[in-house]
């Protein structure tokens, strides 16, 4: 049965696609699957063959767990391993960093076509990150867990991925067991709403819940064990209703009295301000045709749009690595006539001090080929060399965000400001440059010097 023959699921599908351009994925296990990911109940299941090896578990209690599972009762089951073994987030690391991605799904067609570019992930795999950074070279990445301060960031202007539950290769950051959830959402006999606002995620999830509306994608969606869902029927029943309805993709129950399960399930979601989007698999292969059905239908219009403007895109910044390759040229070249040709026409030795040392910063005036420059001769980066290791990149790549900001050349170890016209101007236009210069100077050779606040 096709997605659109199914009772209220068009009439859901359309006007998910009227409200595409706001509409926020939130992405669980059942996406990352077909990639050879575990489902929440595999992942648990491989952690406790994990620890059984290495912690004094009984047989009664490893069944207990494994029912616990089999009977959907995750929470408790991961609870129950860390009476046995305290350190579980390390195995969910081990077990989802033994696993190489398959050729998988839809996913890699269509995820980026979404226009809001927030998305919101629980899995601990890479599998989304992978297929976003294939078309967005600035995509900002969200630890949620260990990243305190941009939890409550919401840009519209980049894409922005929020891993709410950590990611596998910082086991610290992982949220798997009761007491995570508690820590980060808030224990759940709260019954007041400022007490859930002081949550973080929390205040996240109310954020995004409350002014978009979601996409639950290869989420179970199941309300006794889903503690994000329990979240949203606490908004719900606290008057912190949403203006849209939500949408989830979801698999019908099976088994018996499935008409009334479904109905039952549905009234749940409505509550809670979800319309479900139910699709019936008979195949193994039928998840994935409904992934495929409902992305072609709400994003099918889009693709041909994105590609002309993504070539566009590459285009374009095929162009501006090519200026900004020769432009890194033309400086190198500067800072080697610099090295070998420059005439010192006066030295200053200026009021402030190194925050580090304490001695005092010295500029050079220098003329090469009749042109004008200030440099620090490279006593800067010898300061930040004595203060932490310079090749790391990512403090290369914070000290070239400083010069980029402070209007400074920064290459071969030498700051550099061209005093462009200096020849023509008067001599008291001169003095005013000159001392501007000294200025963008010394504040870029400051804040390089705090930098040491955050790496030492």
């Amino acid at each position: 049965m096709r997605l659109l023959d199914y009772g209220q699921n068009k009439h859901y599908m359309d006007e998910l696609k009227r409200n595409i351009t706001n509409v926020v994925p939130f992405l669980g296990a059942g996406v990352s699957m077909p990639y050879g990911y575990p489902s929440w109940s595999g992942l648990v299941l491989k952690v406790l063959t994990s620890i059984h090896d290495v912690c004094d578990m009984t047989v009664s209690t490893c069944q207990k767990i494994k029912d616990l599972i089999s009977e959907g009762h995750y929470m408790s089951a991961t609870e129950e391993m860390y009476k046995c073994w305290p350190n579980l987030e390390n195995y969910v690391y081990k077990e989802t960093s033994m696993i190489t991605p398959i050729n998988g799904s839809c996913l890699e067609k269509y995820i980026h076509l979404f226009p809001s570019g927030i998305y919101l992930t629980t899995n601990y795999d890479e599998v989304v990150e992978n297929f976003l950074q294939r078309y967005f070279r600035n995509l900002n990445v969200v630890i949620a867990t260990s990243s305190i301060p941009k939890v409550g960031l919401i840009s519209r202007t980049e894409t922005m991925l929020y891993y709410l539950h950590g990611k596998y290769n910082n086991p610290d950051s992982i949220v798997f067991s009761n007491a995570d959830y508690n820590y980060f959402y808030g224990p759940e006999k709260i019954a007041d709403i400022k007490s859930i606002r002081r949550q973080f995620l929390a205040r996240k999830l109310q954020e995004i819940y409350l002014k978009d509306p979601l996409l639950f994608i290869g989420c179970s969606m199941n309300m006794d064990e889903d503690r994000i869902l329990r979240l949203l029927k606490k908004f719900n029943l606290m008057g912190q209703q949403p203006d849209n309805f939500s949408y989830a993709l979801l698999e019908a129950p099976k088994g018996s009295n499935q008409e009334a399960r479904l109905l039952s399930r549905e009234r749940e979601l409505l509550a809670i301000k979800v319309y479900p989007i139910w699709y019936f698999p008979v195949n193994e292969n039928d998840h994935e045709q409904a992934k495929n059905e409902l992305f072609e239908y709400i994003l099918g219009e889009s693709r041909n749009e994105f590609e002309v403007k993504f070539k566009k895109q590459q285009e374009e910044y095929e162009i501006e690595r090519k200026k900004q390759k020769e432009k890194e040229e033309e400086l190198k070249k500067l800072i080697k006539e610099i090295e070998e040709s420059s005439e010192i026409k006066e030295r200053f030795q200026y009021s402030q001090k190194y925050y580090s040392t304490g001695d005092d910063y010295e500029f050079v005036l220098i003329m090469v080929n009749n042109q004008y420059y200030l440099s620090d001769q490279g006593r800067t980066y010898k300061m930040l060399d004595n203060v932490f290791e310079l090749k790391q990149p990512d403090v290369i790549k914070n000290l070239k965000a400083i010069v980029k900001e402070c209007g400074v050349l920064f290459e071969e170890k030498l700051l550099v400001i061209p005093l462009k016209s200096w020849n023509d101007l008067p001599e008291e236009k001169q003095g005013q440059l000159l001392e501007e210069a000294k200025c963008k100077l010394f504040t870029c050779v400051s804040l390089m010097d705090t930098m040491r606040i955050f790496y030492v």
